[in-house]
């Protein structure tokens, strides 16, 4: 059960230009990831929060994908599914429940 948090949160390190489009995904260990796009370095990023709202290690960036929109998904291992869409291709990765990286990014679909 997730507490109550009644004051916004700063998740993002880098405040400057547009953050844009963020996803927020409640793990199954009561932690959850915030991730979003950083429009002025075109990367998806993220930011793993515990239950009460204290970050867990530092923001991170979401494999070398240019930006789009960030989609995210616990499997049923508990690994978490991360899948960006940039107009042209949706690709993502595939991280464990602390945010490293399971295997190399893949690519769904480019058209």
């Amino acid at each position: 059960m997730f507490a109550s948090i009644s004051n916004p949160i700063q998740v993002n390190t880098t405040t400057s230009g547009t953050q844009w489009n963020p996803s927020v995904l409640a793990l199954a260990n009561n932690n959850f990831l915030v991730a979003w796009v950083d429009i002025s370095t075109g990367k998806r990023k993220a930011q793993l929060l515990d239950q009460g709202g204290t970050k867990l290690g530092s923001e991170f960036v979401l494999g070398d994908q240019a930006a789009g929109g960030v989609y995210l998904e616990q499997l049923q291992n508990g690994n978490i599914a991360v899948f960006g869409d940039d107009g042209s291709a949706i690709s993502g990765d595939i991280l464990n429940t602390a945010g490293s990286p399971l295997a190399v990014s893949l690519t769904l679909f480019a058209g």
